[in-house]
């Protein structure tokens, strides 16, 4: 361990509390110094909130007080690390009379040996430079400026390269909301369970990992706030940037499809469903993929909620059925089930369709074919979250400023996936086709079943007449087809 240094810093409480979580906090506290609390912590939220500086000093208290530790500080591109106001700089300031700096490799050689690295991706395939080299702690800073790939590369290289019973590997994540890593960071840290506390992530093989998130805010910066006071100002002059630079609000990113989205205003806490109410459900199919499915509720008004949903891969079409009518209380509730034109397709083997498979298997499984427009289906999402004063019925009127669709907080996956749909670069009018990773995260399944949902526009509850949509195929296929799949040339299958 290195004897006492003196360096002119002094964390502001938010970087205490990440300095805590990755055991690094004696210099400060007089505690003893012990392993990371999680093997990756998450920081930040809002611009300012002093992530490079609290990402810095994790490395740098970390190579003083263990020798030979390997340290990774990571950035998407060089300029960033040596510009004005970027790390080497800063750490310049901080340790230039102490250690030795290595202008041609960019690192840091500390008295015990200990190396802090400054390392950059700017495409993706640069991650493979790194193949050889371990990084007892891997520091990124604005990691959502990476792709989730990059990410797990980077993780492998995270390993010890030193023994101390007071430490083990960790990783430190810096990040604002936004850009092409918001999805897999939100997943990961913000949504994964509540903030400050240790949570599980199973990660795509399988194994759990260990994540934390700390929330990090302008206004914890009182330094910065000291100094610029009319920053807030600068960074808040949009909608977009006040909630995503100064609130941290992961709920919105630039380029998002549905920015009007809010998680306090679109998502409530389930009631129990008048019996008057019109129920029907939604369906996207999918095997490799996840299927979703969605049970949504019209009231009086013409108000439609989202109360229920499943979202699995890998299951047979019997399987979906039998969770179908679980998350239903019964399909014989629901009016009728849109889905999706690929339950029509014809299968390669000339057997059943989807929908087909779904009556042979359980006969209350009855499928109708959604409306599949995709801009007309984006307007429509759009149309029924509006909230704002500047919100219009289906006559063209001003409303409520009221949004006309909710989802139900036991069911709010929809939600995170409507909120993670983006704008389709080649068709402006479009939201852009995402697909799940191998574990089935992400992907935009559960928004093509909300899309399916609110474009079979049901109408109120206080209708009196209750008609399935227009396009509905209940009686011909529950009598007719059904018949025909069961003649005797299809027994065997």
């Amino acid at each position: 361990m290195q004897d006492r240094i003196e360096i002119d810093w002094w964390p502001q409480p938010r970087q205490l509390v990440c300095l805590k979580a990755c055991g690094l906090d004696a210099p400060f506290t007089g505690d003893a110094f012990r392993p990371a609390i999680a093997d990756v912590i998450g920081y930040g939220g809002s611009a300012g909130g002093g992530k490079t500086d609290s990402l810095l000093l994790a490395g740098i208290i970390a190579c003083f007080n263990y020798p030979g530790l390997n340290v990774g500080y990571f950035r998407r591109e060089f300029p960033q690390l040596e510009g004005p106001g970027g790390v080497i700089i800063r750490s310049q300031s901080l340790i230039s009379q102490i250690c030795k700096y290595n202008d041609q490799k960019h690192r840091w050689v500390f008295p015990g040996g200990s190396i802090l690295q400054f390392c950059h991706c700017k495409d993706p395939a640069d991650v493979y430079n790194y193949q050889s080299q371990q990084f007892d702690i891997l520091l990124i800073d604005e990691v959502t400026q990476f792709t989730r790939e990059m990410v797990k590369y980077l993780l492998t290289r995270n390993r010890a390269t030193v023994d101390y019973p007071t430490f083990k590997p960790f990783a430190l994540f810096a990040t604002n909301p936004g850009n092409v890593g918001h999805a897999y960071f939100k997943e990961e840290f913000v949504t994964l369970g509540p903030a400050e506390q240790v949570n599980v992530f199973v990660n795509e093989a399988g194994h759990p990992e260990k994540h934390i998130f700390i929330p990090s805010k302008l206004w914890d910066n009182e330094i910065l706030l000291k100094r610029d006071p009319s920053y807030p100002d600068r960074v808040g002059n949009t909608e977009l940037n006040r909630r995503m630079l100064l609130e941290g609000d992961w709920d919105v990113f630039a380029g998002q499809a549905f920015a009007e989205l809010r998680r306090d205003i679109h998502v409530v806490e389930p009631f129990p469903v008048p019996k008057h109410w019109r129920k029907f459900g939604a369906y996207d199919h999918g095997f490799n993929h996840p299927f979703s499915f969605g049970v949504y509720a019209v009231n009086d008004d013409g108000i439609v909620y989202r109360i229920a949903g499943a979202k699995q891969r890998l299951k047979r079409v019997d399987e979906i059925a039998r969770i179908m009518d679980e998350v239903s209380d019964g399909v014989h509730t629901l009016e009728y089930i849109v889905a999706g034109h690929d339950c029509w397709s014809k299968q390669r083997d000339g057997g059943p369709t989807i929908a087909e498979q779904f009556l042979l298997t359980t006969p209350k499984v009855v499928l109708t074919p959604a409306n599949i427009d995709r801009i007309q289906g984006a307007n429509q999402v759009r149309k029924f979250i509006a909230w704002r004063g500047a919100a219009q019925d289906e006559n063209g009127q001003p409303a409520d400023g009221k949004p006309r669709f909710y989802i139900f907080a036991s069911c709010a996956s929809a939600y995170d996936t409507l909120s993670q749909m983006l704008f389709d670069e080649s068709h402006p009018e479009d939201v852009k086709k995402m697909d799940a990773d191998e574990a089935g995260r992400g992907g935009d399944d559960e928004y093509d079943e909300v899309r399916y949902a609110l474009m079979s526009r049901p109408a109120p509850a206080s209708q009196k007449e209750r008609k399935p949509p227009a396009n509905s195929v209940l009686g011909y296929i529950r009598k007719k087809e059904k018949e025909r799949w069961l003649k005797e040339e299809y027994v065997s299958w």
